[in-house]
């Protein structure tokens, strides 16, 4: 008899002379399909194409400042990349393109300090930071001018935003001397969240997407400034913060979902790749390990990035640390709400803490110590963590 298989993307023609032949080359055919991920075949046109789009801050951006400011500086940053060597965007686009007959068009529109929300103070002293909603508008605008072509069996838009808007808020309570309470700082949790599922909605919207993936935010917990018993006061708001954002961004899947066939956005699906937590514990399972983890980055710059100081020192061994280099600046005091109505907050995000009078301190120091970390963790970011999970999606083959 004869027999088709689909073979892991590709129809054989098997010649069995028996049933029993038959079923065992199907259960072998199978278990091959399962054991071996083989990128599907290409279409007839010879080439699966992939448009690649990233919006995000330093740890994403391939040269945008470098190319307006100069800066980061080049003696001690790659190729304007804010680590010592590719960021995870080079090692993620490097794999994809090796995939066979596959052919992938990057774009990257990301900026040190950007935001996920419009922010004032950010505007006012650095206006050419871009945040997320400037990325997206030049976005929109590069493919109505069809500079941008999203053309392809998938066009992907990779959103990598929200930390900064942290780190921002209490560098601004920082220099001002200023106060906050539990509501103030549940409501930027809570704008947060809103401006990552508006720019995702604006992304949808935009002819030629068909995908869109979140990535958690950075890890604030990691930081040399935050002491190791205020870190689960950290891990709380992040925790908080990727199952909110997941929750939002499955409503927005379902309004996609069900909008009519030619409605703007109408079938682009959203991907979230998790919470923080897999990032984080992405620092202990690159191999061979790093030395030195949640200790001292290999070297202190006094400025931020965009900006070029002369005489910086960088460690003889870069690789053997987690962090490259951190930016860090005075510490003021920022006065924060009491004891009792902070474990309110905590309380809120899913969590029960105590000793929590101090948190105010750290934030501020986390606001002035912006880290980036070495290329080693930008290669097992991009093709232990991001690739695998668009893979179990079937998002990437």
């Amino acid at each position: 008899m004869h027999l088709k298989l689909q073979t892991c993307g590709k129809m054989a023609i098997l010649r069995a002379r028996s049933l029993t032949a038959v079923l065992f080359l199907s259960f072998t055919a199978a278990h091959l399909c399962n054991a071996i991920r083989i990128p599907p075949s290409p279409p007839a046109s010879g080439f699966t194409r992939y448009n690649m789009v990233f919006l995000g801050d330093s740890l994403t951006d391939q040269g945008n400042a470098f190319a307006m400011l100069g800066a980061p500086n080049p003696s001690i940053y790659y190729k304007g990349r804010c680590t010592n060597g590719p960021n995870w965007v080079d090692y993620l686009t490097k794999t994809v393109k090796q995939y066979p007959q596959t052919r992938i068009r990057v774009q990257n529109y990301a900026f040190p300090g950007a935001t996920a929300c419009p922010s004032p103070l950010t505007r006012a002293a650095a206006p050419f930071i871009t945040d997320m909603s400037d990325q997206i508008a030049a976005l929109t605008a590069d493919v109505a001018s069809k500079k941008v072509r999203l053309s392809g069996s998938k066009t992907l838009v990779f959103q990598y935003l929200g930390t900064n808007d942290f780190l921002f808020f209490f560098e601004n309570l920082q220099a001002t001397n200023g106060t906050t309470t539990q509501a103030e700082i549940a409501q930027l949790v809570r704008d947060t969240i809103t401006c990552r599922v508006k720019g995702a909605a604006a992304i949808a919207a935009i002819q030629g997407v068909t995908d869109i993936v979140i990535l958690p935010i950075a890890p604030l917990h990691t930081s040399p400034a935050a002491p190791p018993e205020y870190r689960p006061v950290f891990l709380a708001i992040e925790a908080f913060l990727g199952n909110e954002t997941r929750a939002a961004m499955e409503q927005l899947n379902k309004t996609l979902a069900a909008a009519p066939a030619g409605t703007p956005g109408a079938g682009v699906k959203i991907w979230v790749l998790g919470n923080t937590d897999w990032v984080s514990n992405g620092a202990y399972q690159v191999k061979p390990p790093f030395k030195y983890i949640d200790t001292a980055p290999c070297f202190w710059n006094p400025r931020p990035v965009i900006v070029i100081t002369p005489g910086i020192q960088v460690c003889s061994d870069p690789e053997d640390y987690f962090f490259y280099a951190s930016t860090s600046g005075a510490t003021r005091t920022v006065v924060m709400p009491a004891l009792s109505s902070m474990g309110a907050l905590v309380s809120s995000l899913g969590k029960r803490l105590v000793s929590l009078s101090c948190l105010g301190a750290i934030l501020s120091a986390l606001s002035e110590d912006q880290v980036h970390p070495t290329t080693r963790f930008h290669e097992w970011f991009a093709n232990k963590g991001v690739l695998p999970r668009l893979q179990d999606l079937g998002v990437l083959p």
